[in-house]
This record gives C-alpha cells, structure tokens and sequence, in this order.
C-alpha cells in the first residue's frame, strides 16, 4: 500500500496515465488546453505557456474574504492562471485525452469499531516508520510538536526513534498555547525540541521566491526559519491528514446551520460548505464551479448510503488543494513525508461512525493510550484558564511527590543512625553446674571447696 506524497504515472508516450497520492499531498497541475503538460507548479506551467491571469480566481478570492474567512482552497481546482488546473485526489488523468476517471469509490459496506479502526491504523503507520528508519540511516529526521493531538500522535508512533528525530515548534499567534504546550512535554519525556525563531525582516529573499514560484503560500518566514536551522535538508515526518479520523467541522456547522445534507451532492450545497454555513445562498458562479467540480470527480457515482459527504469533501477539496500547497513551500527547505497520507488509513478513520470520532478526539486518544499512554494527560489546545489550573495541578503533584520523597529519605536516615540495644550477657549456667559439680566431689574426699 503506497504512502506518503507521490505521483504516480503508468503507460508509455501513446498511452500514459497518471494519478495523485490519496489526499493530493503532491500537488500536481497540468493544462487543459494546447499542449498537455504535467507539474507540481502550477506558476512553472503558466510561464511555459505563457497563460493569463483567470478572473475566476480573482473574483473567487474576493467573494470568499467578504466573509471574513481564511481562505484554504479554490472551488474546482482553479488557479490563478487561464488553462491551468490543479488534479483533484482518486482521479486518474489520461494524459493524452484529458478524460479524469474515478479510481476510489469509497464502497464501504461496513462500518469500524473505534478499536478496529485503531488496529489498521497502527499497523500501518509503525511499518512505514521501520522502513523510512531502516532504509535511511543517513538521514536527518525533524517532526512538529504542537499543543493538538494530531503531533502527539507522531509522538508515541516515533518512541523507538526519539533519538533521531529533533520537534521543533513555532510562534503562533492564532494557537498561543502551542509553545506552552510542546515545552511542557519535551521538557517530561526528555525530548530533542526547539523553538524556531522566525525574524520576518531576514525573510525578505525567502518571501519573493516563494511568491514567484508557489500558487499561493502559507508561513513564508516559518519556511526561511527551517532553511536556517535544517540547512542539510532532513525528511520531515508531518502530522497532518490524521485530522481525517476525528475533523467533523463542517458536519458541525451543518448541523449549527440547521442545514439537512442532500441525498446526492449539488452545486449549492458544496458552496454553502466552502463558505462554512456562514450563507445559505451561495452566488450561483461559486455553485456552479462546484456543479462543474461534482462532474469532473465523478462524485455522483458514489454510494452515498454509506459514505459521508462532509467527510468527501474535507478529503478530496479542502484538504487536497490546501495542504499540498504547504507541502510545496515546504519542499523549498526539506523533503515532506506525510505517515498518515496512506489508502488503508484513511479507509479505516472514514469508516468509524460520526459519533464516535466526535467524542473528544477518541481515535487518536486510543492511539496514544496503547503507545504512550501519558501524552493525553496534557491538554489539547487548551484555554489560558484550563492551562493554568493544569499547570497548577502539576504543582500541587510534584509537590506531593517532593514531600513524599522527603518523609521517606528522612526515614531511611534515621534507620542507618539509630543506636542498637547493647547485647545482653550470657548466662553462667555452664560456671555454676561446674561449681556444683567441684562441690560435691569435694565433699566426697573431705576436702574444702577451693575459693571461687
């Protein structure tokens, strides 16, 4: 079973297809018109063609950030340039007539318990974890740590390996507790951990290459930040895609919406997800790029009796044509490897039931619990409150521990100083029978008993 990021080609030059790793994790672009051309940049395509900016892209952009929302991806793979489009994940392209086929249907005829789900699970990433340490001894090894599960599951799969692998964390002002956080636990386990200094006014260089050569970017200083630290190009062992197995965003705010799913995929409903519930009525353009994105996916030969349309699109849209495009800038400093990009994992986390991957994280809490158990004693994302009274409950224990320790040293101290009972004399019998052994002898021949 294929892993990580990749794209995959078959076939030869009359005949080749290709297709994405499951989630689009490699970003690969190609044209639709002229001549076909295939890459993992689209801004490299535009430039050989010499394409146009696309309206589409702009106008999108701009009706997306009036609901003051951060923007992740672009309805139907569109990009910025006229005849450049991003290959959505499960479709194979043929390279010749364009046509896109669907490769996975998702036909899940049963449902996973939360352990079983776990039991693929941690089959599959502990293999691929042997093989990339196994294969790659040379290699240099860094991995996140952040105050969400999703790293600390990284965490407890990477146990035998901690003395390979550096975590790192960076300032985030939208997550403040990550630093707190990450502190706190490579502190307890003892682990290789760094705090990266992002400096935005050494980044000037790093900003304008990325800017050239990326379709849109994400934390360009954080990127500059790793080309400084790691200048020897590590393979980063990343966290995400896991989110698949516990995110239930947009089914909660459907359900916030008051919003029934449809029995088949529209147009209007995918828009209304993209904006996330903020609207109910989508412009019909951004419906019907989305109406457009429903053909070229295939996605109405779906089963959707068993198949969770929310989930479809978190996968195949949202997290297809936004992480590959961090993935991309990462590229530009280190070698991204992402351990739960796998077929068989994300099967098993979309086949648990809603209601169980909404309960507080529990697959990955299960995951930990059976690897390392301690890491969900922290706090996942905490609030300042629920930190401080964290951090106050530690105090209150290592306090408790410290005055345990003492009682107990003093104890042993005063066991070694304590002055033994002197030894009791041994009794005379054997002196005085020999006494009244001589007596009576003495007696006998009428002699004096001699002086004692």
């Amino acid at each position: 079973m294929f892993a990580g990021r990749f794209v995959l080609f078959w076939g030869d030059e009359s005949n080749a297809k290709a297709i994405t790793d499951v989630c689009a994790q490699q970003m690969c672009a190609y044209t639709t018109k002229n001549d076909f051309i295939i890459s993992s940049h689209a801004r490299l395509i535009a430039d050989i063609i010499n394409a146009k900016k696309d309206p589409l892209y702009r106008f999108t952009r701009e009706y997306f950030n009036s609901f003051k929302l951060t923007m992740y991806s672009f309805p139907n793979g569109i990009t910025r340039w006229e005849n450049v489009s991003l290959l959505s994940p499960n479709i194979i392209i043929d390279c010749k007539s364009r046509t896109l086929t669907r490769f996975w249907h998702y036909q899940f005829s049963d449902s996973l318990s939360t352990d079983e789900a776990v039991d693929i699970f941690i089959q599959s990433a502990q293999k691929q974890i042997h093989k990339i340490f196994y294969q790659n001894k040379h290699l240099r090894y860094v991995s996140s740590l952040t105050a969400g599960i999703d790293s600390r599951v990284t965490v407890s799969l990477l146990r035998d390996y901690l003395d390979k692998v550096t975590f790192f964390t960076y300032p985030n002002p939208v997550c403040w507790s990550d630093i707190l956080v990450a502190k706190k636990i490579a502190k307890d386990i003892k682990l290789k951990h760094i705090i990266l200094p992002v400096e935005p006014e050494k980044a000037t260089k790093t900003v304008k290459i990325l800017e050239r050569s990326l379709l849109r970017w994400h934390k360009p200083f954080v990127v500059h930040a790793y080309t400084q630290l790691f200048p020897d190009n590590p393979l980063f062992l990343r966290s995400n895609i896991s989110e698949i197995g516990r995110k239930v965003h947009y089914q909660e705010k459907m359900r916030q919406a008051g919003i029934t799913p449809p029995g088949n995929p529209s147009g209007w409903f995918l828009a209304c997800m993209w904006l996330r519930f903020r609207t109910t009525d989508p412009d019909p353009a951004i419906a019907a790029l989305f109406d457009d994105w429903i053909v070229k996916v295939e996605l109405e030969s779906l089963d959707w009796k068993n198949v969770d349309l929310c989930d479809i699109f978190f996968m195949e849209h949202h997290m297809a044509f936004w992480l590959s495009t961090v993935n991309l800038e990462t590229d530009f400093a280190m070698t991204t490897h992402a351990i739960f990009n796998c077929r068989s994992t994300v099967s098993a986390f979309l086949r648990v039931p809603y209601e169980e991957r909404s309960n507080n994280n529990a697959t990955h809490r299960q995951v930990i619990d059976r690897l390392w158990p301690e890491l969900n004693a922290y706090p996942v994302n905490p609030t300042r409150k629920a930190w401080k009274l964290f951090v106050a409950e530690q105090k209150e224990i290592a306090l408790a521990a410290k005055q345990k320790r003492i009682a107990l040293a003093e104890k042993r101290k005063r066991k070694a100083l304590a002055v033994k009972p002197p030894k009791a004399p041994r009794p005379r019998h054997r002196k005085n029978l020999l006494q009244k052994i001589l007596t009576r002898l003495l007696s006998i021949f009428k002699r004096s008993p001699p002086k004692p």
